[in-house]
């Protein structure tokens, strides 16, 4: 056929303002448009230039279904992924992946805002949990901050896999993966994105989470009756069954929604020896008993919760001068009581039951991190008046 490249020359309106014309041939027919602007007139000329070369494709005859304008566009994508490594398959299946026109191309913070209304409205209903809900909008909100103004088909599993990967705890990465997983699956429901981008991540397996992860941080001894020490005489002694519930009974010690939170002065039996975890308190929702023991015992009738609320006023400051002071972790006073109760009884399935954990996670975390000498010491600890210790039988 016969054809010409296209070019762009410029002229003069008889205004005097300066045009561009565009010119050229395909297919025997020639094309001539004028424009004011320059831009326009070069992003023309290259939609018309790769029209004439497709037009100038020389096909070979080969069977195939095509016709000849696909085998002509078949060509021009060949050129396009030319010095790119890719094949036409591998490029089209990545478009086809993500870039959906039928789905709606939805911002990921609208879509992440309509999610967490869901789960919130879960919560309310008592079907979720509120340090589940509390976990999941707060890594939700990193995620939306850290892909700021982007639309649910612009994120890749690559960019996803870069940002729960941000640091090196498996544990961590999983945990990231499972909050996206449900997100996506979210996203599919509702016709905002056609595959779950989660599916391509790694989960990592048990032992190599336990290998990543090493023992739980505890207190020592030492550091458990100084800490408690200080706390009997700490405005006098409000804080004592909060600390002493968390640190000789393992109840979960977050004091934003954590089952310290929720515990009430009714589910402690003084009389029957324990305490009842009901599962509306658990952060698991399963109810567990946990013993009393005899210095836990001491402390509570020392300090009766009825008259010493588990949950004081002021209890977030009260809990933050206490974790400045003594170096307490998020979880340490719940790590120190399951590591000293397993080396105090030696029983794997008795401190799970009272932890609400497997018996893999005490076994893995807790297991030979105390000394049987250590937990007496600890279990021993007691309140005094003055500069008198009172005993355990007192």
């Amino acid at each position: 056929m016969n054809s010409k490249p296209f070019k762009v020359k410029t002229f003069k309106y008889p205004s005097g303002n300066k045009g561009y014309l565009l010119s050229g041939t395909i297919d025997g027919r020639q094309v001539r448009k004028k424009f004011q602007s320059k831009d326009e007139a070069y992003a023309e000329r290259s939609t018309y230039e790769l029209r004439r070369q497709n037009s100038e494709v020389k096909l070979h005859t080969v069977p195939s279904k095509l016709n000849e304008d696909q085998h002509k566009e078949a060509y021009a994508a060949y050129q396009l992924l030319d010095g790119t490594g890719k094949s036409l398959t591998e490029a089209v299946s990545f478009f086809l992946e993500h870039n959906h026109h039928d789905l709606v191309h939805k911002p990921l913070s609208e879509a992440v805002d309509a999610y967490l209304l869901v789960r919130f409205e879960e919560k309310n209903r008592g079907t979720l949990s509120a340090i589940h809900y509390r976990n999941t909008e707060v890594e939700l909100n990193r995620l939306k901050a850290h892909f700021t103004d982007k639309n649910i088909g612009d994120i890749t599993d690559l960019d996803l896999g870069d940002y729960i990967g941000r640091d090196s705890a498996l544990k961590t990465w999983n945990n990231r993966r499972s909050y996206l997983r449900k997100l996506w699956q979210y996203f599919i429901d509702e016709k905002w994105a056609g595959a779950n981008p989660t599916d391509k991540l790694k989960h990592y397996g048990k032992r190599e989470v336990n290998r990543n992860k090493g023992e739980a941080s505890t207190l020592t001894a030492s550091e458990a009756a100084k800490l408690m020490e200080y706390v009997q005489s700490y405005k006098d002694g409000v804080m004592v069954p909060h600390i002493a519930l968390c640190l000789f009974a393992g109840i979960r010690p977050d004091y934003n929604h954590g089952e310290i939170t929720k515990l009430q002065p009714e589910h402690i039996s003084m009389e029957g020896g324990r305490i009842h975890v009901p599962a509306s308190v658990s952060k698991v929702d399963e109810k567990r008993m946990v013993d009393i023991q005899p210095n836990l015992k001491a402390w509570l009738e020392r300090f009766p919760p009825k008259h010493y609320p588990i949950l004081p006023g002021n209890c977030r400051r009260m809990r933050q001068h206490l974790a400045k002071r003594f170096e307490l972790g998020k979880d340490i006073m719940r790590h120190t009581f399951c590591s000293m109760l397993l080396a105090k009884t030696g029983d794997v399935g008795r401190v799970s039951l009272q932890a609400g954990n497997s018996t893999d996670v005490i076994r893995d975390h807790y297991l030979d991190v105390k000394t049987e000498e250590e937990a007496a010491e600890f279990w021993n600890i007691l309140p005094t008046k003055g500069n008198k210790i009172i005993s355990i039988s007192a």
